[in-house]
Parts: C-alpha cells; sequence; structure tokens
C-alpha cells in the first residue's frame, strides 16, 4: 500500500471563483496508527504577495491533532459499586468548615474547566513535561517557603498565542510561550506570575462550578471562558512574582529573564495576534509594556548583533503535539551553531520538517520490579517531580530542566 505523506502547491482555482490566486502550501502526513496516514501540519509562505495584497510577505503553520480525543473520566457516567463488609462511621465524620467549603467550590469550578478544556481539545494530555513545570514551581516555591493548602500542577494548553492562565491550583501554560523560552528562569519567571495569582487569592470564576455554564459548543470555547485577570490583579501580581524570583534559585539569572522580556517588548507591536490571549493573562500591559518589565531593569542592552545573546526563540523550539491522543513531547533537536542575527528569529513562524517514521506499538509495561523508566520521545528524561531546588549550573549554556536553546 502507498501512501502519500508529504505533497506541496497551490489551489488554482477557476474562473467561477472570487479569488483565483491562493497560497503555497507544504503539507504533511504522520504515521500515527497502523497503516493510518493522517494530515498532521500544513505550512503556508508567500514571500511575493499579488499587487491586491501588498508587498508583505505571509508564514503561517497550522497543526492538526485530536484524532483520538479522550473525554475526561469525570464526564463518565456514574456506576453502582457495592462494597462488602464495611463499617458505617459516618457519625464520626468531621464537618466542612466555611473556608473548607469555599475552596472545595472552586477546586470544584477548576476540575470543571480543565474537563472541559480536554473536552474541546484545547488542552493537552498529562504528560512527562508537566513535571518539568512542576519542578520550576516548586523551586519557586520552596524558595519562598510558601506553605499552600493544596499542590500545584502544571498542564499545556495546545494554542500559540502567548499566555499563561491559572485555573484554581493548576498553572496553565500555552505551547507557543512554552517554545519561545530559552531557558529555565525565563519559565520561571512566568510561572511565577500565576503562582502569584493563586497566593494572592485572585481564584477562578466559581461560576463555573456549576456544569450548565460549560454547555456550549466547542468552538465557542474562547467566547465562554474566560480566565483572564484584571489589570489592577496583574499588577499585583506582577510585583509578587519578582518578589518569588528574588527568593528563589532563579535570582542570579533574573537579568536573562529580563532579556526575554525586552525582545518581546520590541516585537509587541508586529506580533499582535501572536501577544493576544485567547483564554489567560497576557504578558503586556495595555500599553504593550511587560508586566514583568522590572526584571529587565539589570539586564544587559538588547542586541541582535550578538550572537551568544539569545533572547527568544523561534515558535516550535520545544515541544511538539502527538495528533494521535493530544500529548505534548519534547523535541531532540542538535544545537546548530549562529552564523549571523538572522538565525536567532525570535517569535517568528518557520518551515515545517518532519522525521517521518513508521509507527510501532507502545512496549509493554515492565513489571515493578525490574522497570526502569524510558525517557520520552524526543529527548532526555524529564526532571525529577520531587519538589526539590534546582542545583548546579543553571546557565543559559547549561539549564536543567528545559531543552538548551536551538535556534533554527
Amino acid at each position: 500500500m502507498v501512501s502519500v505523506v508529504r505533497f506541496n502547491g497551490t489551489f488554482t482555482g477557476n474562473a467561477d471563483l472570487d479569488r483565483p490566486e491562493y497560497f503555497h502550501f507544504d503539507s504533511w502526513r504522520l504515521n500515527i496508527q497502523p497503516d493510518i496516514w493522517l494530515p498532521a501540519a500544513i505550512y503556508v509562505e508567500e514571500t511575493h504577495r499579488t499587487k491586491n495584497d501588498g508587498d508583505e510577505g505571509l508564514r503561517a503553520q497550522t497543526y492538526f491533532w485530536g484524532y483520538s480525543l479522550k473525554l475526561p473520566s469525570s464526564q463518565t457516567e456514574n456506576a453502582t459499586v457495592q462494597i462488602d463488609n464495611v463499617t458505617d462511621k459516618s457519625d464520626q465524620a468531621q464537618d466542612v468548615s466555611p473556608l473548607q467549603a469555599s475552596r472545595a467550590w472552586v477546586t470544584q469550578a477548576e476540575n470543571n474547566v480543565l474537563d472541559r478544556l480536554v473536552q474541546a481539545g484545547l488542552l493537552a494530555q498529562p504528560s512527562d513535561f508537566d513535571k518539568v513545570l512542576e519542578t520550576v514551581t516548586n523551586n519557586l516555591i520552596i524558595g519562598n517557603n510558601l506553605s499552600l493548602p493544596d499542590t500545584i500542577h502544571c498542564r499545556v494548553l495546545l494554542t500559540a498565542p502567548l499566555e499563561s492562565l491559572a485555573v484554581g491550583n493548576t498553572i496553565l501554560l500555552s505551547k507557543g510561550l512554552i517554545d519561545v523560552l530559552p531557558y529555565e528562569e525565563e519559565l520561571a519567571a512566568v510561572l511565577a506570575f500565576q503562582l502569584a495569582h493563586i497566593t494572592l487569592g485572585h481564584h477562578i470564576d466559581t461560576r463555573y462550578a456549576f456544569n450548565d455554564r460549560l454547555l456550549f459548543p466547542d468552538e465557542a470555547t474562547f467566547q465562554r471562558i474566560s480566565m483572564g485577570h484584571t489589570a489592577g490583579d496583574d499588577d499585583l501580581a506582577a510585583k509578587k512574582a519578582v518578589e518569588f524570583l528574588n527568593n528563589s534559585v532563579y535570582r542570579d539569572k533574573i537579568p536573562n529573564a529580563g532579556l526575554f522580556f525586552a525582545q518581546l517588548q520590541v516585537r509587541a507591536k508586529p506580533l499582535k495576534s501572536l501577544t493576544s490571549p485567547q483564554l489567560g493573562d497576557s504578558l503586556l500591559r495595555a500599553d504593550g509594556t511587560p508586566w514583568l518589565a522590572d526584571l529587565a531593569k539589570n539586564s544587559p542592552k538588547l542586541d541582535m548583533d550578538k550572537l551568544d545573546q539569545i533572547a527568544a526563540l523561534p515558535l516550535g523550539s520545544h515541544l511538539k503535539i502527538d495528533p494521535w491522543d493530544d500529548r505534548v513531547i519534547q523535541l531532540n533537536v542538535k544545537q546548530v551553531p549562529l552564523l549571523n542575527a538572522r538565525d536567532k528569529m525570535p517569535f517568528e513562524v518557520t518551515p515545517i520538517f518532519f522525521r517521518l517514521t513508521r509507527y510501532t506499538e507502545p512496549a509493554p509495561a515492565a513489571t515493578p520490579a525490574t522497570a526502569t523508566p524510558a525517557p520520552p520521545e524526543g529527548g532526555a528524561p524529564p526532571a525529577p517531580a520531587t519538589p526539590s531546588p534546582a542545583t548546579g549550573d543553571t546557565s543559559p549554556s547549561n539549564p536543567p530542566a528545559t531543552p538548551a536553546p536551538s535556534p533554527q
């Protein structure tokens, strides 16, 4: 059997169509199940547009996922389970205090929203990369001696706009945001921003604790779920985030994190769609300055011609999406030396090239006595999920938790 895995060109249309000109595309399919090759990505490029469109060029990426979308387990119907030989001790159970009830109500809203985002195909399935995010978050928690009533979890949104949000005690970062962060200290900065919202009590809107609030078509998710905070809350969270970083293992690397926000401010105006959040908080104020601009006060001057200064990466630098089960996987890429300033490509869209492989069945799970954790596809084993502060060299040339920068 022959399968077409890649084709490119343009649609010529016909004389009856209003617009006879179409963009050139490069389309890829992947073998994501036995004998099944399905569309995974499309790259579009027009370096020379038609006269009617002006002189600006165009580059775009489109990704496909959700082929085997698994609904959250909490959406399943209730089942009756009979349990024998159990003594009823309900009279001895502790009652729920008003504070506990309030926190439980927030948690119910959190679970409802997370389940709805998974159902809409916007939130990645739990993956090994979540442990990397949680390790960095735990470094901030330990460095600041925070005592939190619940464990902080982290997940990845499958969207490109640069945004972060806190849904209850779960921090979500968009794939696009993670991709453009060069080092661990920048990742710590954006996580600190949402950790600050959590510690300041800027909770999720509890109207989502009612399931009927989330009964809408998937395509309306961006309009019906809004997790963004007010400007006043964001301002308080930004100040608290800087405090968290100054008390953490990342304090000596704050100037590096500041470079990222300086680069973002320079590129913000032409990248309005990329910097406009769909669900959560923007990295920028209404005037275009970063909420965490204070991190750049002691940063070196942003210099595009300085090849050893990597302030931001192009999109697609760290993660890829498994189109079948919506998992994110760290890329396994070789570092390529930069030849000139143009090779930096901060926040840019680049062509798509996949390493085509045949689908192989997952190996059966080993027994607990002999099991050896295997590294996730695409890279080294994830950082441990235990809440221990990062140690060792965290310089830009050797970031311990996030992948090394990979300018294309």
